[in-house]
């Protein structure tokens, strides 16, 4: 017998779905034990029996979402599938959110896996079909070696026509059927999810992680194209929040979706819902570019230093340890180099020239997309000048990359995003310079998201004043410290500095608050001599709000870089 790619038995039953006898859900070990007869519902009260054995999960079967569920088995069999928060802890009347405060429930699909494991009519052996499809009488049972053979013979059929196909893509699924035999072969026209992670995958490297789900909620402008309320449910609760935060949300969509008729909040200039004739995305968002670029609000420095083909010339060396699939010739040490001409600079002029200045491009989208070209423009601009922006249009959320020529879309959504800065940064402005006047330099030092109820007390934002401020004026940055106090909106503070590097302020920011960390003794200043309301001083509260904003500060990248 002939295993081809090192696959098991135990390996295929792991990916195969119909395979009910050894279920691929992550927790079949779990669950050998067979079951028959009618499910009976389980109450809550009995998940929580000391007997009753709690597993975190995931459901990779039909989707790759990878949504934390929490199996509760007891003796070998399944008892219910539930999400965090679902079922509160023992002896406790809060939901459970230890993992993560905020984290993606599982769907209906999610939630039924207990009754697929235990249908009385799953499959629990392999069948051969024997006469034509659709004919379900037309099976006959076969071994499980027989049925590894006759797959992996199938597998090797598809891997001779590697040199006629240039590549067999298999995206994120690994060596699993799936991925060569399910609707990911981009390489047939396939208008899957195949368009986004193949761009993707382009742009920025094979494997490389993207940020969590709930980053979203560091964004402060969500748009683009995607209808998670009918197609990834699992979102629905965090763009819910989203909203819920006053981050604003225009939904551009062919249809008007659900997802646009709830989620959808507008903003200043623009309606909650942009409708664009359907398969011309990629014009409006060339548009948008090209306003972006003519009004100067690229971040030419995140460019030059993270991407390779946006201006003429553009050359990079590649690290790459993969080689050429079909010659089979090393990437790692050669130098690429822009050819003339295809630059995206070069483009956005082509563009230009084509259809008479920054205006005529406009006019030329708003043709083509339906959309006016004052729409365009103000989205353009709200999207660049908000800092920081996510273009959310999801993999398995519908919209434009799923649909024919998707993958145009895909590029020029990358390309918005790099062209701002937008790209590879975590959400949020947790630090960064408002102002510059001379020699003095203006620190946004904002802990709060505006207009989210999230707000500092008096207490806190008196009592880390006078701890942040007597430390800072008596450190190495005593010389140049104009100011240090609190906004009047209760969301953060101002740094006044003079004449210092931003990465030394940032720094001594960092220094000064682990300062605070490790005080022992009174507030500084906390007697009626020295503070007109000394009473209202609290160090735990200074620690615990400097503690918050440390805890910002290093989970993620923060330059005090200007932006305007």
């Amino acid at each position: 017998m002939t295993f081809c790619f090192n696959l098991t038995r135990r390996a295929l039953l792991k990916t195969l779905s119909a395979a009910g006898a050894a279920s691929a859900i992550p927790w079949a070990d779990a669950l050998a034990e067979k079951t028959s007869g009618v499910l009976t519902a389980v109450s809550p009260k009995e998940l929580l029996d000391s007997n009753v054995k709690v597993i975190n999960t995931y459901h990779d079967v039909h989707c790759h979402s990878s949504c934390m569920l929490k199996a509760y088995v007891r003796d070998g069999k399944l008892l219910a599938i539930t999400s965090a928060g679902d079922i509160p802890l023992a002896g406790s009347d809060r939901a459970d959110n230890s993992i993560i405060p905020i984290q993606r429930r599982g769907c209906a699909r999610g939630y039924s896996e207990r009754k697929r494991l235990y249908a009385p009519d799953r499959l629990k052996y392999p069948l051969l079909q024997t006469i034509e499809r659709g004919n379900l009488s037309g099976f006959k049972r076969i071994s499980w070696d027989e049925a590894l053979d006759r797959a992996c013979a199938e597998i090797e059929k598809t891997i001779a026509r590697k040199k006629e196909l240039g590549y067999i893509p298999a995206w994120g699924v690994g060596d699993t059927l799936l991925g060569y035999f399910g609707p990911y072969l981009g390489t047939f026209g396939s208008t899957s999810i195949g368009n986004q992670v193949d761009c993707l995958n382009n742009c920025y490297g094979l494997d490389i992680p993207g940020h969590p789900a709930i980053d979203v909620l560091n964004s402060k402008f969500i748009i683009w194209s995607s209808n998670p309320l009918n197609t990834n449910y699992q979102w629905t609760m965090i763009l819910t929040k989203a909203r819920e935060m006053g981050i604003p949300i225009v939904v551009i969509d062919s249809t008007y979706t659900k997802s646009a008729a709830v989620l959808g909040t507008g903003a200043p200039g623009l309606k909650p819902w942009i409708c664009p004739r359907p398969g011309t995305d990629g014009a409006m968002m060339a548009a948008m570019c090209n306003t972006i670029y003519r009004r100067r609000l690229h971040d030419e420095a995140y460019l030059r230093k993270y991407a390779f083909g946006f201006y003429p010339g553009d050359s990079v060396v590649s690290r790459s340890s993969i080689k050429n699939p079909v010659t089979g010739e090393d990437f790692a040490g050669r130098t690429f180099t822009v050819p003339k001409g295809e630059s995206f600079v070069e483009y956005l002029d082509q563009l230009q020239r084509e259809h008479g200045g920054e205006e005529g491009v406009l006019r030329w989208a708003s043709e083509i997309t339906g959309v006016p070209a004052k729409t365009i423009e103000t989205l353009a601009l709200t999207y660049a000048k908000t800092k920081l922006a996510c273009l959310f249009s999801g993999t398995a959320s519908g919209g434009a990359q799923r649909a024919s020529n998707g993958m145009y879309f895909c590029w020029m959504e990358v390309a918005l995003a790099t062209m701002t800065g937008n790209a590879t940064v975590r959400g949020g402005g947790i630090g960064y310079v408002s102002r510059v006047d001379g020699d003095v330099t203006t620190y946004d030092m904002r802990t709060r998201r505006p207009n989210t109820g999230d707000l500092m007390d008096n207490s806190t934002m008196h009592s880390l004043e006078h701890m942040f401020a007597t430390y800072i004026r008596n450190g190495d940055l005593k010389d140049s410290v104009v100011y240090f106090g609190p906004m009047g909106c209760q969301t953060g503070f101002y740094l006044l500095v003079r004449n210092a590097d931003n990465a030394e302020v940032l720094r001594q920011v960092r220094l000064t608050l682990m300062k605070i960390l490790a005080h022992e003794g009174p507030v500084f200043g906390a007697s009626s001599r020295e503070c007109g309301n000394y009473r209202n001083l609290s160090l735990a509260a200074a620690k615990t709000e400097a503690k918050r904003y440390l805890s910002e500060l290093d989970a993620r990248p923060v330059t005090f870089q200007y932006k305007e």
